[in-house]
């Protein structure tokens, strides 16, 4: 059965790190780049080292992670750390 949830954001904002802002422009769309996948690599690695005594896992998503799709030309991702302390 689905839970509600409150219409404020106060859900949204318990995960999230640093302050939220609000969008107010346009959003660029770019066509697809075979240099995204590369991109999402390298932030992995800088990841994977800054959290090495850590057990987590980071996934690509959004639209900039599906080959061949125009996407706004931001990395997406989610990060879950097994144990932050």
């Amino acid at each position: 059965m689905p839970s509600e949830r409150s219409s404020g954001g106060d859900d949204l904002q318990s995960g999230v790190v640093g302050e939220r802002t609000p969008l107010s422009g346009a959003t660029h769309i770019a066509p697809y780049n075979p240099e995204w996948p590369t991109m999402f690599s390298e932030l992995a690695g800088r990841v994977r080292d800054a959290l090495s005594e850590h057990e987590f896992m980071l996934e690509h998503v959004g639209s900039m992670s599906v080959e061949g799709l125009s996407a706004k030309p931001t990395i997406d991702t989610v990060l879950v750390v097994a144990d932050s302390g």
